[in-house]
């Protein structure tokens, strides 16, 4: 943690907040998560940079500066980043191009050998979780050759170019998570790390760039007949639709269905209606309060062992153990 000392002077200062937000991975020890509060005179909030391993870090901040403060990033720095702004105005200009990050929103960027200057507005509340991740360590999370060609086409596209996307009731999910974790040491990291996956995996997903970086070549018509059996499929995961059903209702035939939902999204159907109920699953429990039996029959399961084993596939514990670190938490 960082220390503050009263003596030390404004620019002093602004130059450690400069640090905390700048884009040079951290040489902290892992585990060490380095922590600073904005002094009264400089504006209010903190900021929290962990480093997760060798290659990737995760900065949070809650800050509202008193005056703009400009941040400048080394052409050297070499990372992917995954942005996820919550509130408040960032200008990022990179390459003599300006980018506007302004919440809520997420932004997606390479920099490697790129100059690049970001300047934070003051007084504006900025909200925001940052996952910074090497290239090497990015495609280490990918074993198959065909998700390895997928990322190094991002990578290639986004070089120098920040591209903004919808924040996801699913992202926002994981920001609200990362922001809020009470753990410490060891298991902030791996908590940390375990999120972090979750937004890659998210953001591989995501409509937009699957429609983009998928190995088939989809004309808009199958798209958009996809998307209307991915929205369908969201709106009845209580009562879901039969392959034959859902086929019937966008207008293409099962085998098209399939294997076009695959090769979009990432995941089979079953896969997909499995995953958004155990999340809905969770949200009922933490948000709305209800218990396990009653989550199971909200969400369409008249079997409570077949509910207990979905659960257990999905968050690798069973929903009495979630509810129960769940409510441990709140305390």
């Amino acid at each position: 943690m960082i220390e503050i000392n009263q003596k030390v002077d404004k620019s002093t200062r602004m130059d450690e907040i400069s640090n905390l937000l700048s884009h040079q991975f951290s040489c902290e020890t892992l585990n060490r998560e380095q922590h600073f509060t904005i002094p009264d005179k400089l504006g209010k909030g903190s900021l929290r940079r962990m480093r997760i391993k060798e290659g990737m870090e995760i900065i949070t901040s809650d800050i509202e500066l008193f005056s703009d403060i400009k941040v400048y990033i080394e052409p050297e720095s070499n990372y992917f980043e995954m942005n996820f702004c919550l509130s408040g105005k960032t200008i990022c200009e990179m390459e003599n191009q300006k980018f506007k990050i302004q919440g809520p929103k997420s932004h997606v960027y390479y920099a490697h050998h790129t100059k690049t200057e970001l300047k934070l507005s003051s007084n504006v509340r900025n909200r925001m979780v940052e996952v910074r991740i090497s290239p090497e360590r990015l495609l280490d999370y990918f074993g198959d050759e065909a998700d390895k060609n997928r990322v190094k086409k991002v990578l290639k596209d986004q070089k120098g170019h920040m591209t903004p996307y919808e924040l996801s009731p699913l992202v926002k999910k994981r920001i609200f998570e990362i922001m809020q974790c009470s753990y410490r040491g060891t298991m902030k990291k791996m908590y940390y790390e375990a999120k972090a996956m979750e937004l890659i995996i998210l953001f591989f997903q995501e409509e937009i760039f699957c429609s983009k970086y998928s190995s088939h070549s989809f004309n808009p018509e199958e798209i958009k007949k996809l998307k209307k059996a991915r929205d369908i499929v969201l709106n009845c995961l209580d009562h879901p639709y039969s392959i034959k059903e859902l086929a019937q209702l966008v207008g293409l035939n099962e085998f098209q269905l399939k294997k076009g939902f695959r090769e979009l999204y990432g995941i089979t159907i079953f896969g997909f209606i499995r995953s958004q109920r155990m999340e809905q699953a969770a949200r009922l429990m933490k948000m709305e309060g209800y218990n396990v039996s009653e989550t199971a029959s909200i969400i369409g399961y008249s079997n409570f062992s077949n509910f207990t084993v979905a659960f257990r596939k999905h968050f690798g514990c069973n929903p009495i153990e979630y509810l129960k670190d769940m409510k441990e938490r709140k305390y």
